[in-house]
């Protein structure tokens, strides 16, 4: 895990992306594909 500004900047610590992911609520996948761009509901 790599820190910046007091936030998580890279984390690799997951053991298969298709479990993060399928828990993951919708909201959270749109914003994280559009790069951090959209707004939080």
């Amino acid at each position: 895990m790599r820190i910046r500004d007091g936030l998580i900047h890279e984390w690799h610590d997951y053991s298969h992306l298709n479990n993060l992911l399928d828990k993951a609520p919708r909201w959270w996948i749109e914003y994280i594909m559009s790069g951090g761009t959209t707004p939080i509901p």
